[in-house]
């Protein structure tokens, strides 16, 4: 897989920029075993920030997720699965859909289905990629993740 989107990547054109992005949008990337991690994660973030959470898993693509369910027994904000061209909204968190690859562009997540094994085994890669390079043309900024979610205890 490419480190750069083709062509053939890019969001259609009906993917409008939101009027107002996140002051921070973080990926969390796991397998299916970090489901606990995820929920320990989400049961400590604090709600005041307007900062965007997407958690990408490695998840069958034979059995439907209830990951955004489980999550927002724990999260003090909406936790959305994502099936469509979502804009990104602050104090929100977002989950992907089984057999969907999930990207960031101009402000929105954007689905496509896995048409390759290569696709199906790096879903998180994808991801991430799509998200530095929506985001490397900005000032980076730095964030202690201790600000946001307070001490770890």
């Amino acid at each position: 897989m490419s480190d750069q989107l083709s062509d053939n990547n890019r969001p259609p054109d009906s993917a409008s920029p939101p009027t107002e992005a996140p002051l921070l949008v973080v990926g969390l990337g796991a397998s299916a075993g970090g489901i606990a991690a995820l929920k320990e994660f989400f049961g400590h973030v604090a709600v005041d920030q307007p900062i965007a959470y997407v958690a990408i898993l490695h998840l069958s693509p034979d059995f439907e997720s209830q990951l955004a369910q489980v999550l927002q027994f724990v999260a003090p904000f909406p936790v959305t699965q994502v099936q469509e061209t979502t804009r990104i909204e602050p104090k929100h968190a977002y989950v992907i859909s089984p057999n969907l690859n999930l990207r960031v562009w101009d402000g929105s997540l954007i689905v496509d289905p896995m048409r390759t094994r290569e696709e199906r085994k790096a879903p998180v890669d994808l991801f991430f990629r799509t998200l530095a390079d929506s985001y490397t043309s900005k000032k980076p900024d730095i964030f202690l993740l201790e600000r946001f979610c307070g001490p770890s205890s």
